[in-house]
């Protein structure tokens, strides 16, 4: 289990089968998230945050979420990705 701006992070069912696609593991995502820029433009409560890696970027999509089992604040992990960066 990781932690990111002391809450837990979980993972939604198709950000796993997004992770598994790209041979990333949690470790990979908490890295995203701890040492990555945020990406502006999201609404409130969700964040996007983007790492460059070599020519590509790696992205991860987390949302604010309520743990229904203990009621605690948690992220959310919707969303991961990897695209090529744009020139500049």
């Amino acid at each position: 289990m990781i932690t990111w701006r002391n809450h837990i992070v979980v993972f939604t069912e198709s950000a796993s089968n997004e992770m598994m696609d790209l041979y990333w593991d949690e470790n990979d995502v908490r890295k995203i998230l701890e040492e990555g820029t945020e990406r502006k433009g999201r609404c409130g409560g969700v964040c996007e945050m983007e790492l460059p890696k070599g020519a590509k970027t790696r992205k991860a999509v987390a949302v604010e979420s309520l743990q229904h089992c203990s009621g605690q604040l948690a992220w959310l992990v919707t969303h991961v990705g990897e695209t090529g960066r744009r020139k500049a």
